[in-house]
């Protein structure tokens, strides 16, 4: 059985933190192998990318999620005992309670919702002069996240879209922000407990299908209701992603200004927020853990071996992508769900998402960034001098000005 090949650093935690997203894709090209062994906060894990690689990692027969990642970035990002922490049918009957979120009705109501508040928001933007759109766009997602979740309006506030956007930009940082962010995720738990707690004792009435209504009366497989803390952590769960969905927003309107885009027409903004996500760095990896020995490709994989799947590597893979690294919408030209397979383009997830743990908030994501594409290409703006790179050594990895505008105005 011929070794996986090995990353020439005995410690590689550094390099990864160094370039999180470009990290596995560039070793593996290095070493002429979708796979490869190295050591990742003193543990040997195995790295790999690309399609048949993702393929292989939503294989829950081989591989599972609990455990697999770190329990300081785990607890901030997902909380204690969350779905993305499940596996098996344990999973799949909790998954089946966001799926059940996704209605054409409620994801119809998020783009509406997302639509009406950024051409509220653009009228007090008018009149600033200079909007950094990443804090711009966090007020905006996480108000939508909140009202579209059944929270009331008096609960909103800016200190909870300072909290909220810590669980997802802190989770993997040291020091000071870190336990920020430990303290917020404990901080929204109570919050969001307290909140489930005043439904199920009848003091908040939301509406029925909205989802803190639906967590206050989800069941587990054995008729009990979740837990109140648990209960907490999944309505955190459905709101911090959709504030997370921000960032894709800076990410959009940063393509739509660096390569001239103004789509016309519903698939042309399709095309554009699908080539957004395709190539834009969001997630760098995913991580789970094998559950028995077993061989791909000839490798050994032993049991309990953490493998971290390239997100940002497989979403450029030749053997998928032509000219992938170039930014083009037309590629998904096309019928929708055309095109590459569920294990070739994964900015949240592989697979079909009601049997792996692919997030199905992606389609929020979606409906969010068609809408905010509609309005921009109506709109010209200015761009001040700033760096417009990305910042690869961050996670999400935004330009470091957050993308500054100005004089925003009609086309």
């Amino acid at each position: 059985m011929p070794a996986l090949p090995q990353d020439s650093l005995p410690e590689a935690t550094l390099a990864f933190r160094r370039d999180p997203y470009r990290y596995i894709s560039r070793r593996c090209a290095r070493l002429g192998s979708d796979a490869f062994q190295t050591r990742l906060l003193l543990e040997r894990a195995i790295c790999v990318t690309g399609a048949e690689a993702a393929r292989l990692f939503y294989d829950e027969a081989r591989f599972r999620r609990k455990n697999a990642i770190p329990d300081r970035v785990r607890l901030v990002l997902f909380g204690q005992g969350g779905v993305q922490g499940l596996d098996g049918a344990p999973h799949r009957h909790r998954k089946a309670l966001f799926l059940e979120m996704m209605t054409p009705a409620s994801l119809a109501q998020i783009e509406e919702l997302t639509r009406s508040e950024l051409k509220a928001r653009l009228l007090l933007w008018r009149g600033t002069g200079r909007v950094v759109l990443h804090d711009a766009f966090l007020g905006l997602a996480a108000e939508v996240a909140l009202q579209w979740s059944g929270v009331p309006r008096s609960e909103f506030g800016r200190e909870r879209v300072i909290e909220l956007s810590r669980l997802f930009e802190n989770a993997a940082s040291v020091g000071p922000p870190y336990w920020r962010a430990r303290r917020s995720r404990r901080t929204v738990d109570r919050w969001a407990a307290h909140l489930i707690q005043s439904v199920r004792e009848g003091t908040l009435r939301p509406k029925a299908d909205t989802p803190l209504a639906r967590l206050a009366r989800w069941r587990d497989p054995d008729g009990a209701p979740l837990a109140p803390q648990i209960a907490a952590v999944e309505l955190v769960n459905v709101i911090r992603p959709i504030t997370a969905a921000a960032v894709w927003l800076v990410f959009l309107v940063h393509a739509m200004h660096l390569y001239g885009q103004r789509p016309e027409g519903r698939e042309a903004v399709r095309r554009l927020q699908l080539e957004v996500r395709r190539l834009y760095p969001f997630f760098p990896a995913l991580g789970a853990r094998a559950t028995h020995d077993f061989e791909w490709r000839g490798w050994r994989f032993p049991k309990d071996r953490l493998v971290l799947l390239d997100i940002y590597g497989t979403n450029r893979d030749p053997r998928v992508w032509e000219d992938g690294e170039t930014f083009n919408p037309d590629r998904f030209a096309g019928p929708p769900g055309g095109g590459p397979s569920a294990f070739g383009m994964i900015p949240q997830g592989g697979g079909d998402p009601a049997l792996t743990h692919r997030c199905p908030g992606e389609w929020i994501c979606e409906r969010m960034m068609e809408a905010t594409a509609e309005i921009f290409a109506g709109l010209r703006f200015d761009v001040p001098d700033q760096p417009l790179a990305l910042a690869y050594d961050r996670l999400p990895a935004l330009p470091r000005t957050g993308l500054v505008i100005e004089n925003l105005r009609a086309a």
